[in-house]
Protein backbone atom coordinates (compact mmCIF):
# COMPACT_ATOMS: atom_id res chain seq x y z
CA UNK A 1 0.00 0.00 0.00
CA UNK A 2 1.70 3.26 -1.12
CA UNK A 3 0.31 6.75 -1.43
CA UNK A 4 -3.47 7.09 -0.43
CA UNK A 5 -5.80 10.21 0.00
CA UNK A 6 -9.53 10.42 0.86
CA UNK A 7 -12.15 13.25 0.33
CA UNK A 8 -15.08 13.08 2.15
CA UNK A 9 -17.54 16.25 2.68
CA UNK A 10 -14.52 18.39 1.27
CA UNK A 11 -11.92 17.37 3.59
CA UNK A 12 -8.89 15.94 2.42
CA UNK A 13 -7.10 13.24 4.42
CA UNK A 14 -5.48 9.60 4.10
CA UNK A 15 -2.08 10.09 5.72
CA UNK A 16 -0.10 11.52 8.49
CA UNK A 17 0.09 15.13 7.75
CA UNK A 18 -2.41 15.60 5.19
CA UNK A 19 -4.91 17.45 5.69
CA UNK A 20 -6.94 20.68 3.58
CA UNK A 21 -10.29 21.58 2.37
CA UNK A 22 -11.24 20.65 -1.09
CA UNK A 23 -13.75 22.71 -3.24
CA UNK A 24 -16.39 20.91 -4.41
CA UNK A 25 -18.16 20.90 -7.59
CA UNK A 26 -15.06 22.57 -9.06
CA UNK A 27 -11.84 20.45 -10.81
CA UNK A 28 -8.71 20.14 -9.11
CA UNK A 29 -5.42 19.45 -10.11
CA UNK A 30 -3.71 15.98 -7.84
CA UNK A 31 -0.33 15.16 -8.34
CA UNK A 32 1.46 12.45 -6.37
CA UNK A 33 4.93 11.75 -6.58
CA UNK A 34 6.68 8.53 -5.25
CA UNK A 35 9.98 7.33 -5.54
CA UNK A 36 9.37 3.43 -6.56
CA UNK A 37 11.72 0.17 -6.80
CA UNK A 38 15.07 -0.09 -4.70
CA UNK A 39 14.98 3.63 -4.65
CA UNK A 40 11.68 3.81 -2.55
CA UNK A 41 11.75 5.58 0.78
CA UNK A 42 8.33 4.68 1.84
CA UNK A 43 7.54 8.79 1.41
CA UNK A 44 5.33 10.71 -1.46
CA UNK A 45 4.67 14.23 -1.98
CA UNK A 46 1.14 15.59 -2.80
CA UNK A 47 -0.12 19.06 -5.15
CA UNK A 48 -3.18 20.06 -5.29
CA UNK A 49 -3.92 22.56 -7.40
CA UNK A 50 -7.86 24.22 -7.42
CA UNK A 51 -8.98 25.98 -10.95
CA UNK A 52 -7.30 29.23 -10.96
CA UNK A 53 -6.08 28.96 -7.45
CA UNK A 54 -2.65 28.18 -5.82
CA UNK A 55 -0.58 25.15 -5.22
CA UNK A 56 -0.78 23.51 -1.63
CA UNK A 57 2.18 20.61 -1.33
CA UNK A 58 2.13 18.11 1.15
CA UNK A 59 5.79 16.75 1.61
CA UNK A 60 7.08 13.54 3.23
CA UNK A 61 3.76 11.73 3.84
CA UNK A 62 4.35 8.07 4.58
CA UNK A 63 3.39 4.99 2.32
CA UNK A 64 0.91 2.95 3.86
CA UNK A 65 3.34 0.03 4.18
CA UNK A 66 6.40 0.91 3.92
CA UNK A 67 7.71 -1.98 1.72
CA UNK A 68 5.30 -0.82 -1.34
CA UNK A 69 8.24 -1.11 -4.36
CA UNK A 70 5.67 -1.42 -7.30
CA UNK A 71 2.84 -0.08 -8.60
CA UNK A 72 0.36 -2.88 -9.18
CA UNK A 73 -2.46 -0.99 -8.52
CA UNK A 74 -4.68 2.23 -8.83
CA UNK A 75 -7.98 2.98 -8.05
CA UNK A 76 -10.64 5.07 -7.40
CA UNK A 77 -13.31 3.84 -4.92
CA UNK A 78 -16.54 5.80 -3.56
CA UNK A 79 -17.81 5.09 0.03
CA UNK A 80 -20.98 6.81 -0.69
CA UNK A 81 -24.19 5.12 0.60
CA UNK A 82 -26.50 7.87 -1.61
CA UNK A 83 -25.70 8.58 -5.40
CA UNK A 84 -22.37 10.38 -5.72
CA UNK A 85 -20.44 11.37 -8.69
CA UNK A 86 -17.39 12.75 -9.95
CA UNK A 87 -15.08 13.35 -12.67
CA UNK A 88 -11.78 11.93 -14.12
CA UNK A 89 -9.73 13.97 -16.92
CA UNK A 90 -6.01 13.45 -17.77
CA UNK A 91 -5.19 10.82 -15.69
CA UNK A 92 -1.26 10.33 -16.38
CA UNK A 93 1.28 8.08 -14.96
CA UNK A 94 4.75 8.30 -15.60
CA UNK A 95 8.23 7.00 -14.69
CA UNK A 96 11.28 8.56 -14.56
CA UNK A 97 14.09 6.26 -14.71
CA UNK A 98 17.00 6.54 -12.29
CA UNK A 99 20.45 8.48 -13.57
CA UNK A 100 23.75 6.88 -13.59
Amino acid sequence: DGPSLKIKDGKLSGAPGLAGVIALRQWVRFELVAKLGAASNARWTLRVTPAGGATHEFKDLPFRSAGMKTLDWVGFISGANERTEFYLDNLAITTIEPGP
